[in-house]
């Protein structure tokens, strides 16, 4: 059946896609605890980054049908802005992962 083949090949894509970044994230992690990547931190509002966040990932929020609350609205933490970043979105891609389950 095509369409059920298609269904199952955009699974397989998406699935793909997934552990590619899981991959590429692990060999960044790596490589950091290695001392081969510098850090640029500098105090962040962790709120900023959460809504950042938020409404990239907001379709597949929505999809999932979960709600996400924060109260970070005075949180200044020393990081790197980047690393957090990927930190808080792959937090919240990975949750909305096993809320399929």
């Amino acid at each position: 059946d095509p369409v059920k083949r298609n269904e199952h090949l955009d699974v397989i894509i998406n699935e793909t896609e997934f552990l590619d970044k899981l991959v590429i994230d692990m060999l960044e992690y790596s490589k950091m605890q290695a001392g081969y990547i510098e850090l640029t931190k500098s105090n962040v509002e962790l709120a900023k980054i959460v809504k950042k966040v938020l409404k990239t990932l907001k379709s597949l929020i929505d999809e999932k049908n979960i709600k996400v609350t924060h109260k970070l609205d005075d949180v200044v933490v020393y990081c790197d802005e980047v690393k957090i970043t990927q930190v808080i979105n792959n937090f919240i891609t990975i949750y909305t992962r096993l809320t399929i389950i």
